[in-house]
């Protein structure tokens, strides 16, 4: 193994091979470091014409020569090794830090290729653990391809036999082989049509943008031209909107190619391969990313369908997954676009224990009483700043009112979408402690989770929900999408009291075996010391 280290004994003790990054670490290093001096160094040159500003010059070539040496030190005190226990870092220029991270603690091995890494064929190892959010990553950011891959083969290697039996307990009594490169079973791989497809729907602004520019082509026809020669002036070169809305057009077709454009760079080439109780998500085009999730972490299931894709049954699956101690665990895409048909079999396959088809219908929904309320606070909203900008228009400019009559029109839409809110609201939990929840925000929103998953969970009613005997139901998972907490609002008080009544840990199963270690906070370990005290 070239990457690896010699383990040779003299007199009794060990020696152990030390080793460096890849030179090409200074140059990557000074890059960054040199950024925030290119754009005042470009406006200099371009403002004096080429001429010569030597303090400016004098200054940029100084920061440069301080960024170099900084650059080549810490690329010549950063040293790693690898010991029989352990993986030991030492660093720092001014001061200087040694580590020792035991195998056991480790928890994933990814490898990053930001574009400047690319271009010069290195690779940035970063190394998950058990730490909290201070210690919990450990980076060598530059080395050669074949040495990250060597690395992360021999990590793999010693966790798997430093750990034993712990190790062959993560996969249900199956002993673990070390999962290396591109290594594992190909559950699915994201095709180019699917890519553009998921470009082309990913909701963002743009895209709506080009849609209302698309309609704005009909204005003349659909809006009197005596609306337009009332239109105020915007410049001496522009006495109607019509100027105003081919550049609305023209922003939102820009906006949307440059939408379809980052998809494509985020994801393209994704690839998920499971291997051993882990999933493996390789993706990027200028910076590929190779990330490694153990299942046994992994809280929750997201099915977004966002509202350009709900209508063509789209969906982006996401992912929540509990850290260790302080840690707040983190979130991310499991796969960026699958039809909403293919749901239940991905997950099958993939993450058993949530395998639930979304296209099964809720048991649980909203009472008729609760539309009104979705309704009422998903427009109010509106109504009040419509009301509030034609007062100040009327006072300040002398506007006529039938202008202000245009921003109340689309206050219907709004209660629209929330009566779409409200109907697409509810619950259920199968005896087997599988939780769904779904809301909408502007798309629909399906959670999956395990009863064992849930941190806390608690009810809240206002004055108005006691009222007319409504309430809210609060629940929180280990995740790194802001902590993980969901609600629900304006469920039936009794449905919310048996909801929360049968997520209690005292409803689980005694023959439930879900594992409930890496929750935040030690939670696991303590749940199963309770359960021994009892």
């Amino acid at each position: 193994m070239r990457m690896g280290v010699s383990e040779a004994t003299n007199a009794g003790r060990e020696t152990v091979d030390w080793r460096r990054q890849s030179p090409f670490y200074i140059v990557t290093t000074l890059v960054r470091h040199l950024r925030g001096i290119i754009i005042p160094y470009a406006i200099v040159l371009f403002t004096r014409g080429g001429g010569n500003d030597l303090v400016f010059y004098a200054i940029s070539l100084g920061i440069a020569v301080i960024a170099g040496l900084f650059s080549f030190f810490s690329w010549l005190f950063f040293r790693y090794a690898l010991t029989p226990g352990s993986l030991e870092i030492r660093s720092g220029v001014i001061s200087r830090e040694e580590r020792s991270i035991p195998y056991e603690r480790i928890q994933a091995v990814d490898l990053e290729e930001p574009p400047l890494e690319r271009f010069l064929r290195i690779a940035r190892v970063s190394i998950d653990t058990a730490a909290g959010h201070a210690g919990g990553k450990i980076r060598i950011h530059a080395l050669s391809r074949a040495d990250a891959e060597a690395l992360r083969r021999a990590l793999a290697e010693r966790r798997a036999r430093t750990r034993g039996t712990a190790a062959s307990a993560e996969t249900g009594g199956v002993a673990t082989s070390p999962v290396i490169g591109e290594a594992g079973e190909v559950v699915r791989a994201l095709s180019w049509r699917e890519l553009l497809v998921a470009g082309m729907t990913s909701g963002r602004v743009g895209a709506a943008v080009a849609i209302v520019g698309a309609a704005a082509q009909f204005a003349d026809d659909i809006v009197p031209r005596s609306w337009w020669s009332r239109a105020p002036s915007v410049s001496p070169h522009v006495t109607d909107l019509r100027w105003l809305a081919g550049l609305f057009i023209f922003g939102g077709v820009i906006a949307w190619l440059l939408a379809i454009l980052s998809t494509a760079l985020t994801f393209g080439g994704f690839v998920l391969r499971r291997a051993d109780g882990q999933l493996l998500i390789s993706h990027g085009l200028l910076e590929r990313r190779r990330a490694t999730l153990p299942i046994r972490r992994i809280q929750a299931v997201r099915i977004e369908e966002g509202w350009l894709r709900q209508p063509f049954r789209l969906t982006e699956l996401r992912f929540d997954s509990a850290g260790h101690g302080t840690d707040k665990g983190d979130s991310g895409v499991l796969f960026p676009l699958l039809p909403r048909s293919e749901v239940g079999a991905f997950l099958a396959r993939t993450l058993p224990e949530l395998a639930v088809d979304p296209q099964v219908p809720l048991a649980g929904h909203l009472p008729r009483r609760a539309a009104r309320r979705y309704m009422m606070s998903t427009a109010i909203g509106w109504v009040i700043f419509a009301a509030i900008a034609t007062l100040a228009a009327w006072r300040v400019s002398g506007l006529d009112a039938w202008w202000g009559a245009l921003l109340f029109a689309p206050a219907p839409l709004f209660v629209v979408f929330g009566w779409l809110r409200y109907r697409d609201a509810g619950w259920s939990l199968t005896p087997g402690g599988q939780l769904r929840l779904r809301w909408r925000a502007i798309g629909r929103t399906t959670l999956i989770t395990r009863r064992q998953r849930i941190q806390h969970r608690g009810l809240s009613a206002n004055p108005f929900q006691r009222r007319a005997t409504l309430a809210t139901v609060h629940v929180a998972i280990a995740s790194g999408a802001g902590g993980g907490h969901l609600a629900v609002p304006h469920l039936d008080a009794g449905d919310a009291e048996r909801l929360l009544a049968a997520l209690s840990p005292a409803s689980v199963p005694q023959h439930d075996d879900v594992e409930r270690v890496d929750e935040p906070g030690d939670v696991a370990e303590q749940r199963q010391q309770d359960a021994e005290h009892e």
